[in-house]
């Protein structure tokens, strides 16, 4: 018979799983569990809820025979309760990369195991034993690196795979709740050291605001869910803004308004907050905007790896690399086939009989020119210095290609990867979008076969 304390403390944490919409009460879990007090509580409350699950144990040999002895717990718990047990070591020299710290890089690891874990065991949700008072030290940490509204509402209940049905819980009420329930723990001793920020903000900070002002980490969780329900807001906004300023989304780019975002009364949100899903930091997202102006050509790659580019008023978000190695398809012959590009988007190539045909406008991504009067086979190349082409509408005269792009307002990113076409004999026909050779022009009336040529995009 259960006391009214853990009644009470089974039944949160069930309104919260269903309130969260957490996991389905048929879905198996793969719980975390380390042998502390948190994650043995979390695996007890899911097994009196009647969830079915498997416990995953990482274990560091950081603490030696306190370490081994941590596994053998949470070993024996499982055996006792049938439930499946996984352990996992970490590799000798995972304490030697530089720039990042041991809890994060041990933090990495674990997740990293408990991910190609849950996809061999076909499990859909990972269960992690994170408590308010971790969301309290979190929300600092995050306000002490100069975070935005992310790091203000802290961790989410869900995140992926990733779970936190104790989010709500303090350590004080799930102590209890172990004690109560005479539930086996072990406690890390490296938790009651100053070594660590996030121990110096527990043990050393936190105290002294507990003392100034008794209950303020209620107002912290509140605050945290407030800026929770704030992004959540400002996201759907975002996604309303970017219907507006986005011309084109292909597979290789992202183009963007520039000007309408500098004019519309929420353009910077939307500068920034589009550079901040890129990987950019604030104070270079800023420099961007400061220089958002400028007719040169301004790159930027984030720590995520992504390009952005503005030229006013161009603004690119750049998805793919560019590989200036690239090999291309070769067009052999006269007929309908499609290639695909290393850009990933498609080259399109139709072989059509016409009569009397009229030319009109043509789309910048389409060229074509009679079949018969073409030198095969047909080369797509990247642009370089020193082309030239006879442009349409130019009787015997040669332009550089780098005057038609610079005059076509490319970004120094899109003349890099501006793509052409050329014949056997070298001679360009083709400025991809830009502009065709005279070479190719097709007289009024024509009787025979085209070939045209289009770049499109995947589905």
């Amino acid at each position: 018979m259960k006391t009214d304390l853990s009644a009470l403390f089974l039944s949160s944490v069930r309104d919260f799983i269903s309130r969260e919409n957490l996991f389905p009460k048929e879905d198996k879990l793969l719980c975390a569990v380390s042998g502390g007090v948190d994650s043995m509580v979390v695996v007890f409350t899911l097994l009196e809820l009647g969830y079915d699950m498997e416990i995953a144990h990482y274990n560091y040999g950081l603490r030696g025979m306190d370490s081994d002895a941590d596994e053998v717990l949470v070993r024996t718990w499982a055996g006792q309760h049938q439930i499946p047990f996984h352990r996992h070591s970490a590799p000798s020299d995972f304490r030697t990369k530089p720039g990042i710290s041991l809890q994060e890089e041990a933090r990495n690891l674990r997740y990293q195991w408990m991910e190609t874990l849950s996809g061999e065991r076909n499990i859909r949700h990972i269960v992690l034993a994170h408590h308010a008072d971790d969301q309290v030290e979190t929300v600092f940490l995050n306000l002490l690196r100069g975070t935005g509204l992310a790091g203000m509402r802290g961790m989410l209940p869900a995140q992926g795979k990733r779970k936190r049905p104790l989010l709500e819980k303090t350590r004080a009420e799930i102590l209890a709740f172990a004690q109560t329930n005479s539930i086996p723990w072990r406690e890390d001793a490296s938790n009651a050291k100053t070594d660590y920020r996030r121990n110096q903000l527990r043990h050393s900070i936190l105290p002294q605001l507990q003392e100034l002002s008794p209950g303020f980490e209620h107002a912290v969780l509140r605050n945290a869910e407030r800026f929770r329900m704030y992004e959540s807001t400002l996201d759907s906004q975002f996604q309303i803004l970017e219907t507006v300023f986005l011309l084109t989304d292909s597979h290789e780019k992202r183009t963007i308004d520039l000007p309408g975002v500098l004019a519309h009364p929420q353009g910077q949100f939307f500068f920034f907050e589009t550079l901040k899903k890129s990987g950019f930091g604030w104070e270079e997202s800023w420099q961007l905007w400061q220089s958002a102006t400028s007719e040169e050509s301004i790159k930027r790659r984030s720590t995520d790896g992504i390009l952005t580019e503005i030229r006013f008023p161009k603004w690119i978000v750049w998805k793919t690399e560019s590989v200036l190695s690239a090999t291309f398809p070769v067009i052999q012959k006269p007929e309908t086939t499609v290639l695909l590009l290393p850009s990933g988007q498609k080259l399109v190539v139709e072989i059509k009989a016409v009569e009397g045909f009229i030319p009109s406008s043509i789309p910048p991504n389409q060229w074509m020119a009679d079949s018969g009067k073409l030198a095969f086979p047909l080369t797509l190349r990247y642009w370089k210095e020193g082309d030239t082409i006879q442009p349409f509408g130019m009787k015997g005269n040669r332009k550089q290609i780098s005057d038609l792009l610079s005059e076509a307002g490319l970004t120094k990113e899109e003349k890099c990867r501006q793509l052409l076409i050329e014949d056997s004999a070298g001679t360009i026909l083709w400025v991809a979008g830009i502009r065709s050779s005279e070479l190719t022009r097709i007289p009024q009336g024509f009787s025979g076969e085209l070939l045209v040529i289009k770049i499109a995009e995947t589905n």
